[in-house]
């Protein structure tokens, strides 16, 4: 009975494009979804962060005071991030990048990119 298939070979095959869509959409949401790092009571939080290349990481100053996100070996960072402001930085390369805290030189963290 081949070539007699209209109705339900077309509904069929609209389900099968709209799961596929759905699936791709919700590919896509996750590896363009950052990372997260709190500041919060003078200190990164989680202070060490592991991520594949390519994904971004947000920091938020959860904190009273201004900090800085001040990386260690790069030349990218924020300026003073004041409460609830935020700095990304999306990591291309691999490698291990520690950072710390310009105003604050206790506060320390660290990326790690696979």
């Amino acid at each position: 009975m081949v070539g007699h298939c209209r109705e339900p070979c077309s509904s069929l095959v609209a389900v099968v494009v709209v799961l596929a869509v759905v699936v791709a959409l919700g590919a896509d949401a996750r590896a363009v979804s950052p990372t997260l790092v709190d500041i919060k009571d003078s200190k990164y939080l989680p202070s060490t962060v592991t991520v594949a290349v390519g994904t971004t990481v947000r920091w938020t100053n959860r904190d009273e005071e201004t900090h800085t996100v001040t990386f260690d070996t790069e030349r990218f960072g924020s300026a003073g991030l004041d409460l609830n402001e935020d700095y990304t930085h999306t990591f291309a390369k691999a490698g291990v990048y520690p950072y710390t805290c310009d105003l604050h030189p206790f506060m320390q963290g660290t990326i790690v990119v696979n």
